[in-house]
């Protein structure tokens, strides 16, 4: 699980950082080799601003082995978010009170999510995502069930971080 995510990070968002540790990873493992990957993610979202949504400053990360789990804690946990997110936030990276892909996708599966887009549900990437551009990584599934929000004013995405 990660914590202290800023509050206007967008899930593309998070892929991206994920993907480029991943990869960043595994180039060092050399050709061919796959020490770290995930293959589940989740980035609650809060939509009660009137303005835009944003997330709740944490996500769930399922990653592939508890190598490539403890590889992004020892990489990120303690650090600052890049300036150009204008956060002040520390990473806090831990052990989530749900633990594995099976037990994530069962309790998210049979949840609903009052949003209007599956860019805000969870998402379950088969093959996992291990920051290889070759070949292009898969759609994700995504998981729970999607209901119309309650009548609200028009909520609106939160800008992409760079």
């Amino acid at each position: 699980m990660i914590r202290n995510i800023p509050n206007k990070l967008t899930r593309a968002s998070m892929m991206k950082l994920l993907d480029d540790h991943c990869a960043r990873v595994n180039r060092r493992r050399g050709p061919g080799a796959v020490a770290a990957a995930y293959d589940f993610l989740y980035l609650p979202m809060d939509f009660s601003s009137r303005q835009r949504c944003s997330n709740k400053g944490y996500a769930f990360v399922n990653f592939t082995t508890a190598e490539a789990a403890r590889g992004l804690h020892y990489a990120l946990h303690g650090r600052g978010w890049h300036r150009s997110l204008g956060s002040g936030k520390i990473i806090n990276i831990g052990a989530a009170y749900m633990q594995g892909r099976q037990r994530l996708v069962r309790h998210f599966s049979r949840s609903t999510f009052a949003c209007h887009t599956d860019e805000y549900l969870p998402a379950l990437f088969s093959p996992p995502r291990d920051g290889a551009a070759d070949p292009p990584p898969a759609e994700p599934r995504h998981l729970g069930r999607r209901v119309p929000p309650r009548a609200t004013p028009a909520v609106q995405p939160a800008a992409p971080a760079q």
